[in-house]
């Protein structure tokens, strides 16, 4: 059996496309090969098949292979699907290549009709065994067809068809098959086998909604009540009168555009209406709420789920620490009485995928997120399988590789600050310019340092280490002696980590107090820092010391690093005068201080009274952070002072 279809080339003018006869018994992964050589298309399985009124689309599944999901469309697999299934009742289909930023034309396919036997131009019936072209309109010079005769001796050579038994081949054993002259494998036996990728949310949406109008007729005068029996997987949820539809159809436009952009979603819709029923669709898609709650704590989760077995309540004032979250999601209704409730269509989709097991992957991607973090923090590259390692250190984690890399790999890319490559783990900002392998070269070869559970939460929370002694006292000296605030002594203390653990210098630590506008009042405040920065640049973790500190690395290495004393040397005047007044404490610690080698000395010009006194000349000492004397505004060393 053949089909005759026709295959137009979208957005071309003026028209062109080709007519031939497609066999059938077979899946669209065959059909694909024959297409993309009848169209004249690379040969990738990178493509795929749209049925637009059904909202379904086709393509090649492999396994562990990255399966799109959509809101519109549902997605099923082209090897385990027959061709009849499908082209036999429907009218017309669209055929793409897939991630090639559209280099290559789509086509839509019109199935114009069935044939059980070929009759040619001729007049002549025959048994065809092969896919053929009848027709084409094209151009003289067209860039992506040549001659169809040409394509046809191919389809004859390459596409010839074989009976055979049923068999369900991916598209590179298609491709090979073809290489070895073995042809297309059809069967008229051959049925579509489970074959369902991905359901589209729309209609998971719309079955929900079912599900809810007919509990809702079901409890119409018992509202209160739950509605769900514990055999139904619901018994937590109450039915709530109050939908996310209604709650968004109360916003204004504004507020509809600000948290569709808090969410990472783009409205389209230019009405009111529209807007909010977009935003709902797309908040209520399930796989967007499992990203979505992601971003909140285990015990806003709990608050969550407790406010979802709720009548309409009155949250605490404390009640909404935890709420807080969940309703800057939209998932939380307040009301002008300040009483609050989860809309019932929220509580069905957060339901609906809490039995899925979505309390287990929300603690496993958090607790992943935070050792992606820290290992962003300490190492900026180093072996996946490091990571692995960080991550079994909380009881009851993943203990399997693979199983760990499946989840690696689920990490939405906006919580991930770092990319596999290989079996490496690369901070994405190392990427650029290719830092990381700079950072590789200057690593120690020692084994790397591996942070317990609970110091990776403190420095996923914090960025720094609080509890170590010399941030402490780095913290308490901006608060104590400085008197600024909080906020900001952790600020500073997390600056001034992420500096040292990258080989940072205390002066340029300096310098960037100085452009804070943060200064020392007496000796004694310069001398008491002096003393706490470099006590906490000997225990901040270096990238070059794979996560060790100094004076970790110097119980692994003994013995001297270097036949020199550690140098500090200035850039700007401020740390210069900081550093000379340091100088005894300094060198009694063995680090010498110079204040030399960085600056530089220039002349300068006054005139102290009237015109007629003479000008005074003398020689400036400049460094170079330090503003240019030109009074550009910039600092010297990118100025006057650019070599």
């Amino acid at each position: 059996m053949f089909i005759q279809i026709k295959a137009i080339r979208k957005a071309c003018k003026p028209p062109r496309w080709r007519r031939a006869y497609l066999p059938m018994h077979m899946t669209f992964s065959q059909l694909a090969y024959i297409l993309e050589v009848l169209l004249e298309l690379p040969q990738t399985d990178q493509f795929e098949f749209e049925f637009y009124q059904e909202k379904d689309r086709l393509i090649e599944s492999q396994e562990n292979a990255y399966i799109p999901h959509s809101y519109e469309y549902s997605y099923w697999s082209a090897r385990n699907s027959c061709v009849d299934d499908w082209l036999m009742s429907k009218t017309w289909f669209t055929f793409r290549i897939r991630g090639k930023d559209k280099l290559y034309p789509e086509y839509r396919v019109e199935c114009e009709k069935l044939l059980d036997e070929i009759r040619f131009s001729t007049g002549n019936r025959e048994t065809l065994s092969y896919p053929v072209i009848l027709k084409e309109v094209s151009v003289k010079e067209d860039a992506n067809w040549s001659d169809g005769t040409k394509v046809n001796q191919i389809l004859r050579d390459s596409c010839f068809l074989k009976e055979m038994t049923p068999t369900y081949p991916s598209f590179s054993e298609v491709s090979v098959q073809i290489q070895n002259k073995q042809g297309i494998g059809v069967s008229s036996k051959l049925k579509s086998r489970d074959n369902l990728l991905d359901r589209s949310s729309r209609s998971i949406w719309e079955e929900l909604g079912d599900s809810l109008r007919q509990l809702a007729s079901q409890e119409q005068n018992e509202a209160d009540e739950d509605i769900f029996s514990a055999s139904s997987g619901y018994s937590q949820v109450r039915m709530n009168k109050t939908t996310l539809l209604d709650l968004l159809s109360s916003y204004t436009k504004a507020d509809l555009m600000d948290s569709a952009e808090e969410t990472g979603f783009r409205l389209t819709g230019s009405t009111k209406p529209k807007m909010a029923s977009e935003l709902a669709g797309y908040l209520l898609d399930p796989d967007v709420m499992s990203a979505l709650l992601l971003d909140l704590t285990e015990e806003e989760l709990n608050a969550f789920e407790a406010a979802i077995g709720k009548k309409r309540f009155l949250p605490a004032d404390e009640d909404w620490n935890d709420l807080a979250a969940a309703y800057n999601l939209n998932y939380i209704a307040e009301y002008s009485d300040d009483t609050a409730e989860v809309p019932s269509d929220v509580a069905l989709v957060y339901e609906l995928i809490r039995n899925k097991g979505y309390r287990d992957y929300h603690a496993d991607v958090r607790w992943l997120t935070e050792c992606l973090i820290v290992f962003s923090l300490l190492y900026v590259v180093g072996p996946v399988r490091l990571l692995f390692r960080m991550y079994k250190q909380k009881k009851g984690s993943l203990t399997d590789y693979q199983e760990f890399l499946k989840l690696l790999k689920k990490i939405p890319p906006g919580r991930n600050p770092c990319r596999m490559i290989g079996n490496k783990l690369i901070v994405n900002e190392a990427l650029e310019d290719h830092i990381y392998l700079a950072i590789e070269s200057l690593q120690r070869d020692v084994p790397y340092y591996l942070p317990g559970e609970k110091e990776i939460q403190e420095y996923a929370v914090n960025g720094y280490p609080v509890s170590e002694a010399a941030y402490r006292k780095l913290s308490s000296f901006f608060r104590e002696e400085l008197k600024l605030e909080s906020n900001l002594c952790n600020e500073l203390c997390r600056n001034a980590f992420g500096l040292f653990s990258g080989g940072g210098m205390v002066s340029d630590y300096v310098d960037e107090l100085e452009e804070r506008g943060i200064a020392f009042s007496s000796e004694h405040q310069v001398n008491l820092f002096a003393k706490i920065i470099i006590d906490l640049n000997n225990h901040t973790r270096l990238f070059e010391l794979k996560g060790h500190t100094p004076n970790e690395m110097r119980q692994l290495m003994p013995e001297p690093m270097s036949g020199r004393p550690p140098v500090i040397v200035p850039m700007s005047n401020m740390s210069s005068e900081i550093l000379e007044d340091s100088r005894k404490e300094l060198n009694a610690m063995g680090i010498e201080v110079d204040t030399e080698s960085t600056a530089d000395y220039i002349p300068v010009m006054a005139m102290p009274g009237a015109t007629s006194e003479k000008l005074r000349t003398g020689m400036k000492k400049i460094y170079p952070n330090d503003p240019c004397p030109c009074g550009s505004g910039r600092k010297y060393k990118k100025c006057c002072g650019r070599k």
